[in-house]
């Protein structure tokens, strides 16, 4: 499945799980979304809080969208950034940009359960690389002993 099916699918999950913790959108329709758009044009300045208002609002209603897009999901970003322009609505917008961004993070692969063919093949493998390690150690613990052993005769000699 496409990687931006599945942050889709988490997406619609996660606004499921977090829809108690918004506050609740009210319902648009398209006439509202016009209506929306014509207020926009005579809000007044783009920072005022009756335009963020309008823009959460906007927002809302992308987020509303059934079924839920990437288009709508970048519309209703780009909403929440024009809202967060006013200080006085940036903490209202916040919870729900941080939805968002949650939404961008990448769903964790789901974990399977390995099969006891692969347990086994990897406690071999696991079992083989122990057992050339500790020949490696004893080798090397060896030459190591004759090194010393070879150091120790060799001053001897020069005394």
């Amino acid at each position: 499945m496409p990687k931006h099916l599945l942050a889709v699918l988490a997406a619609i999950l996660l606004l499921s799980a977090c829809a108690q913790r918004l506050p609740p959108a009210p319902t648009t329709t398209v006439s509202t979304q016009a209506r929306l758009l014509q207020s926009l044009a005579h809000c007044g300045a783009a920072s005022s809080y009756a335009c963020a208002q309008i823009h959460l609002d906007l927002a809302r209603h992308y987020l509303q969208a059934q079924p839920l897009t990437p288009n709508a999901i970048a519309a209703a970003r780009s909403e929440l950034a024009m809202a967060a322009q006013n200080p006085e609505m940036a903490q209202e917008v916040q919870p729900w940009r941080n939805l968002l961004a949650s939404w961008q993070q990448p769903a964790p692969a789901p974990r399977s359960c390995p099969d006891s063919a692969a347990n086994n093949t990897l406690a071999a493998q696991i079992a083989h690389l122990k057992a050339e390690n500790t020949a490696q150690k004893q080798q090397l613990d060896r030459l190591n002993s004759l090194l010393q052993s070879e150091a120790q005769k060799s001053l001897q000699g020069k005394h």
